[in-house]
Parts: structure tokens; sequence; C-alpha cells
């Protein structure tokens, strides 16, 4: 054959092959990124045998992958906000409580346990506290003595219970430790078991011998007495 129709054929078979690539290349499928792409090559007997180191049989096309470890460029999302934690406020401390201050006492002192003279312990009249009470005899003189313990020294009151069914008031000398505090007329009350009482402002001192004596000062003697009631004052 005539070398120039076989170097035309030869250049028909190379560009018959390079539109096969091309085809090959536009119609091939999608592969996954970095997957090889294998582009067949045209056969050694296409080839003409006088040109060197001809072309591999085939072509591997590495396609770019996107880089491992990036990270998007959005900002992180910010932590999650505690929100602060406040305190109850403290209620303040309450001052200590102050001892209530002592109040003082009222006790009762019976007088048919009293030391009496010019009289007797009777029960024949009701309304009486203990177990009686005292009756005076009609006579000047007669007395009715209490001996009252004082755990401090001070005033206080001496309030006497009394019942006095006569017509004429009662009129008695009330002394403290052997005193002169008060003159005092018992007055008439609605019959012998009408009981009332009568106040009388007195002072004691502390200790276990302070007494308190009602003394009959005319001849109709005193009152019936049942009591007196003495408020201590506080220690």
């Amino acid at each position: 054959m005539d070398r120039r129709l076989k170097r035309a054929m030869i250049g028909g078979s190379t560009c018959a092959v390079a539109v096969l690539v091309t085809t090959l290349l536009v119609s091939q499928p999608d592969e996954p990124l970095s997957a090889k792409i294998t582009v067949p090559q045209a056969q050694d007997a296409d080839i003409d045998p006088g040109i060197r180191n001809p072309p591999p049989t085939s072509v591997s096309v590495i396609l770019p992958a996107p880089p491992v470890g990036t990270t998007s460029d959005a900002p992180p999302p910010p932590p999650p906000r505690t929100p602060p934690t406040t305190s109850a406020p403290r209620e303040p401390l309450a001052p200590p409580a102050r001892p209530a201050p002592a109040q003082p006492v009222p006790v009762d002192f019976q007088a048919e346990q009293a030391r009496i003279h010019k009289g007797s312990v009777q029960s024949n009249h009701s309304g009486f506290t203990g177990s009686g009470f005292v009756d005076y005899v009609n006579e000047r003189g007669g007395s009715v003595e209490w001996i009252v313990t004082a755990t401090a020294t001070g005033r206080t009151d001496a309030v006497f219970r009394f019942a006095n069914g006569s017509n004429a008031p009662r009129p008695t000398a009330i002394t403290v430790n052997g005193i002169l505090v008060a003159s005092v007329a018992f007055p008439v009350t609605n019959g012998w078991s009408d009981w009332r009482t009568l106040t009388v402002h007195i002072s004691l001192l502390t200790g276990s011998n302070n007494s308190i004596k009602v003394i009959a000062t005319s001849d109709n003697g005193g009152p019936n007495l049942d009591k007196v009631t003495v408020v201590l004052p506080p220690s």
C-alpha cells in the first residue's frame, strides 16, 4: 500500500479514537467523589508501529474530594445560658427575748391561822374562805396578827376580807412591824355573811418577820375577819 495512503488511514483512526474518548468522558455516569474513572485507549493494532512510546492502555483521573476535618464557616451555637441563682433575702435575726419583768404575787393569809388576841375562830356565817373566820370579842384591844415573809423590800397592798353585820362601823388601828400605818373603820355590810374587802397601803421589809396586825380600838371590838391578801413585791 502506498505510504501516504497508510498514513491517512492511521490519522483517520486516531481522530476516531479521540472522538470516542470525548464521547465516553461526556457520557460517563456520575461517580462518587474521589472515585477513579477509567478511560479506554486505542489498541496497539490501531497505532502506527513507527510511533515511539505509545500511550498506556488506560488513564486514571482522581476527582478532588473535600478536605477531611474541615468545619463549617458558621459559628458554633452559644452554650445554654444558666439563669443566675439568687438567694432569698435573709431575714434579720430577732433580738434575744428579754425575760418578762417579775410581777407582784398576791398571797392569801387566813385569819384562823393568825395570832389571835381577844377573839375566836368561828364558822357560823357562810361565805368565808379557808376553814373559818375570826370573831372579835366586844372589847377594846382585841387583835389579829399575821406574820408575812417578803422576798424584797418595798411598798405593797394589804387587802382585808371582812364582814360587819352590826349597826355601826368598827374602828381599828393597823400596824406593820409595830408601826401604825393606818386607822381604819370597817364599814357596815349587809349582814355577817356579806363579805367585802378593804385595802391598805403598807411597806414590807425583806425577810420572814413582817408583822401585820389589826387592833380593835372601840368597846365593840373589830369586824369578823376572813383573811388578808398581801401583794408581795417581786424579788
